[in-house]
């Protein structure tokens, strides 16, 4: 057994290489979806007004979210410039500092090695590396969770625990509240539930089980929490009164019925796990079961509490999004560590053998084949869009297939820390192939920056109109700088047609020859994948009014 400051370099070295982990490709991959661009172009539009208070879109209300992304992201602009890459610093950010406070709170309460462990499972779970590169709200809401977990096992933990505990507990509620909501009180509710409910099977009484959680001391947690908010609640009803009824509107119906497509049964976090936790839904059955056997140990308790508590809350709510599960992911971190630790150990036939008996070989097997259906999906997203650069994506199916194959021999081999540390670091390697080299040669997937770069070039950009016409993608409008506006196609035959405008190649075909005689279409078509719409793929135009047509 090395000596505990042997680790320290060695885990020093792991959060360096996580940070890497978390900004590689951020800036060679364009904003994604639909939120990701809104959410930057909102912030930028924020920074832009000087308006700290109002979120906006394209200069209408934007009343999805409370604005403490938005100043994150908009602060990054102001100091880095107004980049997609920039627009995602925030969420890389908190995604780092989440894993440093889970690496030094495991080392502290659980030693150095599962501290190790805990963050090379959490920094390389595919969530967390998606939440790392998103600009969305998620990874830093993932931060205050995360740090209101800590404080809770601290005040469950020592029934003398500082004031100072407690005022960081409720600092991290409220900012948790100004970056999404109310929504933090039921996550940690149904993590202190979680815990009540160990604690009583652990030989507690109910009423020992709950007493402690006055030593929360809700009161002054209250009165944090006015003190942050209020300000922001006031300012924002003085100056959008429309703002708050429709965030609160809004809320209601995520939480009872969904929206936007995003409704779901419960048990659709059950299902998504295993995709969202790879690789390490591997042994996601066997640390659960673990954690259950060992549940005595205070950390493993906590851990069973951080990660079912907020997955059970996030199941009873109708709304549902693979991100919402993010905060139960330290939680699994800790309690996959523990599996890998006490299996790397265990001898066969002995207790906590479970990564070593021939039954968890059919689980193997089955990651096996996901591992090579995941590693194909470059070639099926090329084979589905035409895109030429069939050889990288490949090379990638190859490198994924050689990635299984070290990880499984090893696992059949019994050589479980071996298969981990493989397993971490090859899909780390994918991860960095995949961002860095293989999705930024599919041109199609960069239209949104290409053709919005081109708008500048030709004095198009900023807030100069454009008309978006069936070509709607939101990251258009921030790539040409916050002046592109979605149109119908009848707007070009209006007696004041735009002077700018981006058109698919079928809607110009289609539209009258009157009409396409006011414009002309500036440069070569461009190629794009619409993934916000089947992923299909279209030939953009950029067209502009004929001069003899602008009177």
């Amino acid at each position: 057994m090395l000596p505990r400051t042997a680790y320290r370099p060695r885990l020093i070295a792991l959060l360096i290489a996580a940070g890497g982990l978390f900004l590689i490709g951020n800036n060679l991959v364009p904003l994604w979806d639909r939120d990701e661009p809104r959410y930057a172009e909102c912030s930028r539009e924020m920074l832009h007004s000087g308006d700290w208070v109002v979120p906006r879109f394209l200069g209408d209300l934007r009343a999805h979210k409370p604005p403490f992304i938005y100043w994150c992201q908009a602060a990054a602009m102001s100091a880095f410039g107004e980049t997609g890459f920039v627009a995602r610093l925030p969420s890389a950010g908190a995604i780092f500092l989440t894993t440093a406070l889970l690496a030094i709170f495991m080392w502290r309460v659980a030693g150095p090695r599962r501290a190790i462990w805990a963050t090379i499972i959490f920094a390389t779970s595919a969530l967390t590396i998606a939440a790392a590169k998103m600009a969305n709200t998620d990874a830093v809401l993932l931060l205050w969770i995360f740090i209101g977990q800590i404080c809770i096992y601290r005040i469950w933990r020592d029934s003398r625990s500082s004031l100072t505990i407690t005022v960081v507990l409720w600092l991290s509620i409220a900012l948790a509240g100004l970056t999404k909501g109310p929504l933090v009180l039921a996550i940690h509710l149904g993590m202190l539930f979680v815990l009540a409910v160990l604690d009583r099977r652990g030989g507690q009484t109910w009423k020992s089980a709950f007493a402690w959680w006055r030593r929360m001391r809700p009161l002054i947690g209250l009165l944090i929490v006015v003190a942050l908010v209020t300000p922001w609640l006031w300012l924002v009803h003085e100056r959008a009164p429309d703002f708050l009824p429709r965030l609160l509107n809004r809320a209601g119906r995520y939480a009872s019925s969904g929206a936007e497509g995003h409704s779901h049964w419960p048990g659709f976090y059950l299902l998504l796990i295993w995709g969202l936790f790879f690789p390490w839904s591997l042994i996601l059955p066997p640390a659960i079961g673990m954690g259950l056997v060992h549940q005595r140990r205070p950390i493993i308790r906590f851990a069973l509490a951080a990660a079912l508590g907020p997955w059970l809350v996030m199941e009873l709510v109708s709304n549902k999004l693979p991100f919402y599960i993010l905060p139960s992911f330290p939680g699994l971190a800790i309690l996959a560590a523990e599996a890998v630790i006490r299996g790397s150990c265990a001898k066969i036939g002995r207790r906590d053998d479970d990564l070593k008996r021939p039954g968890f070989l059919v689980g193997v097997a089955i990651w096996a084949v996901a591992s090579l259906v995941i590693g194909s999906l470059p070639m099926f997203i090329n084979h589905k869009i035409n895109s030429p650069p069939q050889l990288l994506a490949a090379v990638f199916a190859l490198l994924a297939a050689i990635y299984m194959l070290i990880v499984a021999i090893a696992f059949i081999r019994r050589r479980v820390a071996f298969a981990a540390f493989a397993m971490a670091g090859g899909f780390a390697v994918l991860i960095v192939v995949l961002l860095a080299v293989v999705l930024p040669s599919i041109g199609g997937l960069m239209a949104s920056r290409t053709v919005g770069g081109r708008l500048v070039s030709l004095g198009a950009g900023g807030d100069t109109p454009v008309a978006m016409l069936d070509y709607r993608e939101p990251s258009l409008a921030f790539y040409q700088g916050g002046g592109a506006r979605e149109v119908d196609l009848s707007a070009l035959a209006a007696e004041n047609p735009p002077a700018w405008a981006v058109i698919t190649d079928a809607g110009w075909s289609h539209l009258p020859a009157e009409v396409r005689s006011r414009y002309r279409v500036i440069g070569p078509p461009t190629s794009a994948v619409l993934y916000n719409d089947g992923w299909g793929v279209e030939e953009i135009l950029i067209i502009h009014r004929q001069p003899a047509d602008t009177n």
